[in-house]
Parts: structure tokens; C-alpha cells; sequence
């Protein structure tokens, strides 16, 4: 499948399990590209291929794994150096906005960056009414029962699963209610916004701050992010010297002169933590 394809069942209804991509980043750490057959994977991981085509899949759109090649991407190769079972507070952030800012991950990022909301409320049905466009344009019957699937694992992993303490959602009485902001911790704000620029915005070595704040796949936009807190992450960002904040006109900007990788810039945080 060509890599812009959007995929609107990424998960299949499965859930979405940091323990089980640990797993699978350290078998392909151990085991290397050469070995790689998802069927010996399976195997050796205790899966069905069924299951571990989607585990693969899953950990790719985290960010994690190149499910193709069997490699590790470079936020894996930093996380089974500092953080091998993915516990650490920070990376359910990152998984968060890997999902959400990748037009790719179809359900995964319209629902964050086109119908999720501070302070929004809503019940499943009407979350699975913002895809009646898809049946369309794909002229198949089985899509809208894709998305049901993915609306649930969606909702499954920010209100029960491996992404429920960062309270992006909480379950009341049926509805689902986003919070009027989110405390983002500085680390993920960092590997967010370097994200951003260099994959959403590569080539260009300047982003205002209103697009930062709000542009789909922003770290603002993904976050739920109020103006004052995103500035305080960037102020702080800027007095480190990763990026440096500049005025043309009327117009505040973020200029990117020679930022570090994202993948580097997690690991030196926790390099930092460890000293």
C-alpha cells in the first residue's frame, strides 16, 4: 500500500497496546531488517499473522517501527535505548500526536484535528457520522463498518487503554467530553513542534506562532493547546537555544535555524533526567 494511502482501519477494532509495540521493537531491535518475516515474528511473539500485521501497523503509525522494511524508525531506536517497555509518562503524548497530526491515520487524525474540540461533548453515533463521506467516495459498503471499528478503539484507547492518562477524553453518562485544555509536558511539546516542522512543514525554516497554535497537525491543535501555554513552551524552547522566536511586522514567528532531530531531542531529555 502506497504510504499516502489514508487507512481508515488501522487498528482493525484491536486495541492499541504499548506493551505488545514494545514487544515487537524488541524483536526487531535483537533480530535486525534480515530476519524479518512477519509470519516468524508471529510466531516467535506468541501472535497470529492476523494479529501481528496490525500490531506492526499500529506501532509504524506511532511512529515506532517501519512495518515494511522490519527497522526501527528513529523515535524507536531512542525509546528502546531510554524507555524499552514504553512506560515513561512522556511517550503517551508523543503516541497521541504521532496519531493524530498524520492525515494518514484517517479517523485517528480527523478526529483530532477537525471534530475534536476544547470543552466539545459528543456520543459515539455523531463521531461516526463525521466519515458518512468516506462510503462515498470509496464506494464501498464495508468502509463505514471500518470506521465504526476505528471510532471505537479511538475512543476505547483515550478513555480506557494505553492513552487514558492524559484525560484528552472522558466518558459521561454515554457522551465524551474533551477538556478545556491540556498540560502538555515541555519534552513532548519539543519533539511535537520539531515533528511538525520537519513533516508537516519541511522546507520552510519559519512557522508563525498562529499556525503552531492551531494549523491541522499543529501541536496546538492536537493538544488542545491554550495561546499563553503554547508561548510559555516556546519561550522555554527558545531560551534553550532550539528555536529562536522572532517579530516581522505584525506577524510572530518560530524560526527553525539548525533544530536537532525529534527523535534526539526526546533522548536528550532523558539523558538530562538521568544526570
Amino acid at each position: 500500500m502506497n504510504e499516502s494511502t489514508p487507512v481508515f482501519h488501522l487498528t482493525n477494532g484491536y486495541d492499541l497496546d504499548l506493551f505488545q509495540s514494545a514487544r515487537l521493537v524488541e524483536w526487531l531491535d535483537t533480530r535486525g531488517e534480515r530476519e524479518w518475516l512477519m509470519r516468524t515474528a508471529a510466531a516467535e511473539l506468541g501472535f497470529t499473522y492476523v494479529m501481528i500485521r496490525y500490531i506492526a501497523g499500529m506501532a509504524a503509525a506511532m511512529g515506532l517501527v517501519d512495518a515494511r522494511r522490519g527497522s526501527l524508525q528513529p523515535l524507536g531506536k531512542a525509546l528502546r535505548q531510554v524507555d524499552p517497555y514504553l512506560t515513561q509518562p512522556v511517550v503517551p503524548w508523543i503516541i497521541h500526536f504521532n496519531l493524530g497530526a498524520n492525515p494518514r491515520h484517517l479517523v485517528w487524525h480527523r478526529m483530532a484535528c477537525s471534530f475534536i474540540c476544547p470543552r466539545w461533548s459528543f456520543r459515539s453515533e455523531e463521531a461516526k457520522a463525521q466519515f458518512l463521506d468516506l462510503e462515498h467516495r470509496y464506494h464501498s459498503r464495508e468502509t463505514m463498518s471500518h470506521v465504526a471499528k476505528e471510532v471505537a478503539a479511538f475512543l476505547q484507547a483515550y478513555t480506557e487503554g494505553a492513552l487514558s492518562r492524559l484525560a484528552y477524553l472522558e466518558e459521561q453518562d454515554g457522551e465524551f467530553v474533551a477538556p478545556s485544555t491540556l498540560r502538555v509536558p515541555p519534552p513532548a511539546f519539543g519533539y511535537s513542534l520539531l515533528t511538525f516542522a520537519a513533516r508537516y512543514r519541511e522546507g520552510e525554516t519559519a512557522i508563525s506562532i498562529g499556525d503552531i497554535a492551531s494549523a491541522p497537525s499543529s501541536p496546538g491543535r492536537i493538544f488542545l493547546m491554550r495561546e499563553p501555554d503554547l508561548r510559555a513552551h516556546l519561550e522555554r524552547m527558545h531560551r534553550d537555544g532550539t528555536i529562536s522566536i522572532e517579530s516581522k511586522g505584525h506577524l510572530d514567528q518560530v524560526r527553525f535555524a539548525a533544530p536537532p532531530e525529534a527523535a534526539d531531542y526526546l533522548r536528550a531529555h532523558f539523558e538530562d533526567t538521568e544526570d
